[in-house]
């Protein structure tokens, strides 16, 4: 079995020179050995590998700031993100090789404009990056701010030791730029689970692998954030993602049902009831992230899972998005509801071909092809269906009205459901559905949107001089919890 962070922890360079700097940052190499508090993956306010849109929301007011890692294709560097009245500073955070010392990039680059051969006598140096912290905590930065209030990384920044598989023996699936594995999430309070891991896999090869391998983790890091708001019965359930270093894992439920679409071409005599109790447990699912103002943009049988307890998941948020950030020009104002519904509607036409796929027997129609559904589908679900393939966006029809009209329609059939124990999923190895169907209560019936994150325009991108970003906005969206935001501009 394996600890990922017994692994060496920078591959983010292949320079050998440069993974060393890393060992020494994260407190890795065997001459130092830096205790608990001077390491840094065990400060509070080091927010691991993530992208600047992603931390703005944190930055609230003036001297808020935390420390985070940047990667590009072509570096890897240290970041100090501090809030400003003017907008957000990063300075790049500099080890001085021949003093073995930490410093601010900015002055160490203009000290070696004015004299290539500067000892640096002139400017702060320390031995770690604590030391750094804790020093403008007391002096100013060059842009005349100080070090005020720490930002605590989210509760669903977790840390690669509490996460347990074996690399060989535990792996589900494999692609080009990264695995997914069975393991153990230890939760903060000890308590070991069952959950699927998903690495990603390291940058290597020729430049067009590397940047494939960016973009990957990239997607993960997306996918962990738009999961992070998400807490929902026909969501899958995502515990958290470790970025202190490399590889990035994301770690969430543990579905050993597999996708529906494998079990509906598996053939397991599924009933009529039983497929139109997919349709609306997926309906259920995708109304919550469209009320959540997520789209999911590959909704299909294949990317929706079986729980443990015969429970359908949506999954695989590789691809999707907020509402507001399909524009860079629409993301700094808040789209208008009917907009923002019609743009979710390319949900609902995926969705009329997943309940062909569920009547299908997991078989797709054909691209461009708008087939009859088999006969065993009724004739209610056909008219639903036609409703999700109505070409007028406007005029297309909406998760809700496809959930609430599913949900009465099972509450009349209910008495059409095999016995429990004859249900086709209670036929898979690890799954036990103890119920067929259960009308919800009006609260979930009526449910709400929830506080999120907001969305920016900022593109991922390390500012060495420590100038403000004028072009960085956020909305006002807000994660629950925060009392106050403010814009950074």
């Amino acid at each position: 079995m394996l600890f990922l962070d017994l692994i060496n922890p920078f591959f983010l360079s292949p320079s050998k020179k440069k993974a060393g700097l890393f060992d020494k940052i994260f407190g890795k190499t065997k001459e130092v050995k830096p205790d608990e508090e001077t390491r840094l993956e065990a400060q509070p306010w080091y927010h691991g590998i993530r992208g600047r849109e992603d931390i703005l929301e944190d930055l609230l007011e003036p001297g808020d700031y935390l420390v985070r890692a940047n990667q590009t294709e072509e570096k890897t560097t240290i970041v100090l993100n501090v809030n400003t009245k003017t907008g957000l500073s990063n300075y790049t955070l500099t080890f001085i090789h021949e003093q073995k010392k930490y410093g601010l990039g900015i002055l160490i680059k203009e000290a070696r404009r004015q004299n290539p051969l500067t000892n640096f006598a002139h400017i702060p140096r320390f031995e770690n990056i604590v030391e750094l912290v804790n020093y403008y905590k007391l002096n100013p930065l060059p842009c005349g701010n100080k070090l005020k209030r720490a930002i605590t990384k989210p509760k669903w920044l977790i840390k690669h030791s509490q996460i347990l598989y074996d690399p060989i023996a535990d792996k589900i699936a494999s692609g080009n730029f990264g695995s997914v594995y069975r393991g153990y999430f230890t939760k903060d309070a000890g308590e070991k689970i069952r959950a699927a891991i998903k690495v990603c896999n390291q940058e290597s090869g020729g430049s067009e692998c590397v940047k494939a391998a960016v973009a990957a983790r990239e997607s993960m890091m997306h996918e962990a954030r738009l999961m992070s708001d998400y807490k929902f019965e026909n969501v899958i359930a995502f515990f958290g993602v470790a970025c202190d270093h490399p590889p990035i894992v994301l770690v969430m439920e543990l579905c050993p049902g597999d996708s529906l679409e494998n079990h509906l071409l598996a053939d397991r005599g599924d009933t009529v009831n039983e497929r139109v109790l997919y349709c609306y447990e997926a309906s259920r699912g995708m109304r919550y992230l469209h009320i959540q103002g997520c789209i999911h943009s590959d909704l299909a049988s294949r990317n929706c899972l079986i729980s443990a307890d015969g429970i359908l998941k949506i999954a695989d948020f590789g691809l999707s998005k907020f509402v507001d950030e399909l524009n860079p020009s629409t993301a700094k104002l808040k789209i208008p509801i009917r907009k923002a519904q019609i743009i979710q509607k390319s949900d609902v036409w995926a969705y009329g071909v997943l309940i062909f796929e569920i009547f299908n027997k997991g078989g797709m129609p054909w691209p461009g092809d708008m087939p009859a559904l088999p006969e065993i589908t009724p004739a209610t679900i056909k008219a639903l269906v036609s409703k999700c393939w109505v070409v007028d966006l406007q005029k297309r029809t909406t998760f809700d009205e496809c959930y609430q009209f599913l949900s009465d329609y099972l509450s009349s059939h209910s008495t059409e459901f095999p016995a429990i124990e004859k249900l086709a999923v209670n036929q898979i190895s690890g799954v036990q559905r103890t119920f067929a169907f259960k009308e919800d209560p009006s609260e979930l019936r009526n449910i709400q949107k929830t506080a999120r994150r907001p969305t920016t325009t900022a593109r991922e991108e390390t500012v060495e001089t420590g100038k403000q970003n004028s072009r960085t906005k956020s909305n006002h969206h807000r994660r629950k919890g925060v009392s106050k935001l403010t814009n950074l501009e």
